[in-house]
């Protein structure tokens, strides 16, 4: 599945990765990383989710409003979103 140029997805943690690591070596391990999704197609719309307490290889199952399946796979390199089992491509 293609996705709309309508799609946003916000990794917070990409985008506050540096901050992060820089605060992380002053405040030891007390700070905290975040990762959030939030994906807007034609056909449906996520609102942001906080997906951090995912480990490499869990997953998260979401059902929309209009009964489409989102399952979302933490991996290394971040998220893959699949939409009723198909893999969007982002």
């Amino acid at each position: 599945m293609k996705a709309t140029p309508v799609l946003f997805l916000f990794l917070s943690l990409i985008a506050l990765g540096g901050t992060l690591a820089v605060a992380g070596e002053y405040a030891g391990d007390d700070a905290e990383k975040k990762m959030v999704i939030a994906l807007t197609t034609d056909d449906f719309e996520l609102d942001q989710t906080d997906v951090s307490h995912l480990g490499i290889g869990d997953a998260e199952t979401i059902v929309t409003e209009n009964g489409q399946t989102i399952d979302l796979l933490r991996t290394e390199d971040g998220i893959d979103v699949f939409v009723d089992g198909e893999l969007l491509d982002l």
